[in-house]
């Protein structure tokens, strides 16, 4: 089943807690409206006590009092075909689902930062941006601000945090309004998307938080900015993830599929085109209790493949120029989309050109053997905020670069199966991806 995209993008005026949860229990015609368009025919059950929007009001007046607060909203998201080829401008097929992050917000003092959250498990924030905001660094571009070595090291002292994600996010609000002094934000929050399963659930923390400091400082934002502001909010975090979980949080629509190629570089959503989910199947989304933690070892091994995109694409781009292999349309080779076969003259060209892909390589190998534009600063964007001892060295390339592409090509032709009703076939690309992706397989075999 499928949610509606971000909700209270249109924000809702400011009531007071106790207002909201009248309204919850006995809503107008108004605000049933609203839940209806937000939650679709189950919108009656997001009233209950139970569900994060009447968790995070509750929570908001235990900690804060009765105090007037605007609501704003963010779906999980599921990537049905597509996987980590975000990084470097493949084909996505992405959808939103029922569970979300809810935000009860109002204004708090400039550069003030106090958060709780209906989840126990997480400490309370409460933290000024004056650190962050006073250092030189601040007034350099984002990305070289997030990998300055103080900022770095004072984000090591606490890896995996959660406060580090709407830090982010009032931060990068903050940097994109030089010589302005913005409101701080005070709120709760309260979430149903699981963490660590796969399913965005800090990417729909760093949207709904990014959407919340733009509204509480009477800023709009396109799609395509809250996007990429919720991704850079997410990459202080210390992860460098694309952009397809953000966009599946933003763009997502009821019954459709969003598919297209997504590039940040020159990120556009004008890519993207939906389809209708087929009216013959349901999707399922099982929580197995399997998590991940993107930080220390974990999230150097999640970044190293998206690394070596960059650095396997410029290589192949110049062993296609020395082969004499072009691109049918003549568009550079610096995107997973543009390495389709069929616009390189077919497979065999394609694996033509792997063949003379080394599958891995010494860091210092490829700074000598190869030009490859920008090496060392995207070395230190991926990797600057690891310590220095696990930082790869030597560095696959072939491996990531065969799955990108393959899996870019699955991404690419997925939703003309599903609209043609090739389901099953559609369902051997996902299990195809998925084996692509693994080490050992689900027997344990190698």
């Amino acid at each position: 089943m499928v949610s509606a995209p971000v909700t209270m993008t249109k924000p809702t005026p400011p009531r007071s807690v106790t207002a909201w949860l009248q309204c919850l229990q006995s809503p107008n015609p108004k605000f049933l409206e609203t839940l209806q368009a937000t939650y679709g025919d189950a919108h009656s059950e997001y009233t209950h006590e139970s569900f994060p929007l009447s968790k995070a009001l509750n929570t908001y007046l235990e900690a804060y009092g009765d105090e007037d607060v605007q609501i704003f909203r963010a779906p999980g998201r599921v990537n049905l075909r597509g996987m980590h080829v975000d990084t470097h401008g493949g084909y996505q097929n992405l959808m939103a689902h029922q569970s979300e992050v809810v935000l009860v917000a109002r204004p708090d003092a400039p550069g003030t930062l106090r958060l709780v959250n209906a989840d126990p498990h997480h400490d309370p924030i409460d933290t000024q941006t004056d650190f962050y905001t006073n250092l030189d660094a601040f007034q350099l571009d984002w990305e070289s601000f997030i990998t300055h070595s103080t900022v770095e090291a004072e984000r090591i002292k606490s890896p995996g945090h959660w406060l580090h994600y709407p830090l982010g996010a009032l931060l990068c609000t903050q940097h994109n309004a030089p010589g302005e002094t913005l409101q701080g934000l005070r709120g709760a929050i309260a979430s149903t998307v699981p963490q660590g399963a796969a399913l965005s659930s800090s990417a729909a923390l760093c949207v709904v938080m990014v959407l919340a400091c733009h509204t509480l400082n009477n800023k709009t934002l396109s799609n395509a900015e809250l996007i990429l502001r919720g991704r850079d909010a997410e990459w202080f975090s210390g992860a460098r993830t694309g952009t397809a979980d953000q966009t599946a949080v933003v763009m997502s629509r009821p019954g459709q599929l969003v598919h297209g190629p997504l590039f940040a570089e020159a990120f556009t959503t004008d890519t993207l085109a939906y389809t209708p989910f087929p009216e013959a199947l349901r999707l399922l989304v099982i929580q197995s209790q399997t998590t991940r933690q993107l930080s220390g070892k974990a999230l150097v091994a999640y970044t190293t493949n998206r690394f070596a995109y960059s650095m396997a694409m410029a290589i192949l781009a110049q062993v296609c120029d020395q082969l004499g292999i072009q691109h049918r349309d003549g568009l550079p080779l610096n995107r997973l989309a543009h390495l389709s076969p069929h616009l390189l003259g077919g497979e065999s060209e394609l694996y033509r050109a792997l063949r003379e892909i080394p599958v891995a390589l010494p860091l210092d190998t490829i700074r000598t053997q190869y030009d490859i534009p920008n090496l060392e600063a995207n070395y230190q964007l991926y990797f600057g905020g690891a310590p220095e001892a696990d930082r790869p060295t030597e560095i696959p390339l072939r491996g990531p670069l065969l799955f990108g592409i393959a899996e870019s090509e699955r991404g690419r032709i997925f939703a003309d199966l599903l609209n043609q009703s090739k389901y099953t076939e559609a369902g051997a690309l996902m299990t195809a991806g998925h084996n692509g992706d693994r080490i050992p397989n689900p027997d344990g075999s190698p």
